[in-house]
Parts: structure tokens; C-alpha cells; sequence
């Protein structure tokens, strides 16, 4: 995964509009850190749980100028919404997410990053952060 979806990516879309967690908590263990409970399950699917806030940074490590875009599961053309978003946003596609992941890795400029998470067919925007081996 090289950093594309490392780090902190919490959650995967899986077809049919079930939701499943990529488990975070697993994550902050093997990275030395401790979590109590199991990690939140997020949903785009309408009345899905969404997470605290559109946009997730991540100061302590996150790459600058690099997001996972999570679109909603509404959202048929995976593939040409990221690619519109992108050029609307002068950004570059990373990686198209459209089997698990309902979504996009993609670079742009960081100020690009608000108004991109508030966008119709966005569910929510992480930054990219690399993973660390245990």
C-alpha cells in the first residue's frame, strides 16, 4: 500500500453498501500505541455513522497535499467522479478505490482540501499518512 492508503485510513466501503472497518485500533497497537474498544465502523450509505468531521488531518504525520477521497455509496461512476473532482481541483489521481474503497487517492494542494470534503458527492476527506512497520 506504500502510503496511498497507510496510516490512519479508518474504514472500507464494501459493495452492496455494507460497511466495514479497517481496524484502527489494531493499527495503533502494532504502531506502540494503546486503544480501547473496537474502532468505529463508518458508513457513506444514507443514515450511515460518518465520522466527527468531513475533513481528517493528521498534523503529526500526515502527507502534505496527499487525501483519500471516501465518496458516497449514492456515488455510481466512481471512476469519473474522481476524475472530474480532480481536474476541478487541479489535482492529480492517485489510485481509483472501487471495489472495497468507494473512493480516490489524490494529490492536490492543500488548500484544496475544504473545499473538496464539502463537495455533494463526498462523504468525507482524510489525509494520507504513511504506515509504519511494528
Amino acid at each position: 500500500m506504500s502510503g496511498v492508503l497507510g496510516g490512519r485510513m479508518k474504514m472500507a466501503i464494501l459493495s452492496g453498501a455494507v460497511a466495514a472497518a479497517i481496524a484502527t485500533g489494531v493499527l495503533a497497537i502494532a504502531c506502540g500505541g494503546a486503544r480501547l474498544g473496537p474502532a468505529p465502523i463508518y458508513s457513506c450509505s444514507p443514515g450511515g455513522l460518518r465520522p466527527p468531521s468531513k475533513l481528517l488531518l493528521h498534523p503529526d504525520g500526515g502527507l502534505p497535499g496527499q487525501y483519500i477521497v471516501v465518496l458516497l455509496d449514492s456515488v455510481e461512476d466512481v471512476q469519473g467522479t474522481a476524475k472530474s473532482l480532480a481536474t476541478k481541483y487541479s489535482g492529480t489521481i492517485l489510485f481509483v478505490y472501487d471495489t472495497v474503497l468507494h473512493g480516490f487517492a489524490i494529490k492536490v494542494a492543500d488548500s484544496a482540501a475544504v473545499p473538496l470534503s464539502n463537495e455533494p458527492t463526498v462523504c468525507w476527506v482524510e489525509q494520507d499518512e504513511l504506515g509504519h512497520p511494528a
